[in-house]
């Protein structure tokens, strides 16, 4: 917090507790989103796999495995603007019964990435088996397809923007 204050990008107002607004939210977004698949991404033990059983596994409810749709698939369920290509995966826990109920077998090329969740899930507003808005934001910014931009500025627009003046921080 003292880093994002030094830069301006947090107020802090009162002292029990304190409240703090971002001051440049957009701003913040995009450094996010430019730093996150060099940074933190390689962190999160991503896995590749590809499967036999695509559509069952695009039908599943991930939730039942602590697990969370990304990219593409976010998209799909965000907006429905997009018909996923590849399949990204969040989870909480050990992947293996979901690797074995969707059949998935390892394959660095694979269209299906798995990798470990990091955020807070009770700070999330999706509920659901979807990441968080800005998660598959920076996942579909990621790429240099033209169809996950165009994903990426729906959800941009959908459920960014229109927070980016409002956001606070916890205390």
């Amino acid at each position: 917090m003292k880093d994002l204050e030094q830069e301006r990008a947090v107020a802090t107002f009162g002292t029990n507790p304190p409240l703090r607004r971002l001051t440049n939210a957009d701003r913040l977004l995009q450094e996010w989103t430019a730093f996150y698949p060099g940074t933190l991404r390689p962190k999160l033990n991503p896995k590749r796999f590809r499967t036999d059983n695509r559509e069952a596994l695009e039908r599943a409810d991930l939730t039942r495995f602590k697990a969370y749709w990304g990219g593409e698939m976010a998209a799909d369920r965000l907006t429905k603007h997009i018909k996923p290509e590849r399949l990204t995966i969040y989870t909480r826990e050990n992947p293996l019964p979901l690797i074995t109920e969707m059949r998935l077998k390892a394959d660095k090329n694979g269209d299906i990435e798995i990798l470990d969740a990091f955020w807070d899930p009770n700070v999330t507003r999706n509920g659901g088996d979807v990441v968080p808005p800005i998660l598959a934001y920076a996942d579909l910014m990621a790429t240099t397809d033209g169809r996950n931009l165009e994903a990426a500025r729906l959800i941009y627009d959908q459920y960014l923007a229109p927070n980016s003046r409002t956001l606070k921080t916890a205390p």
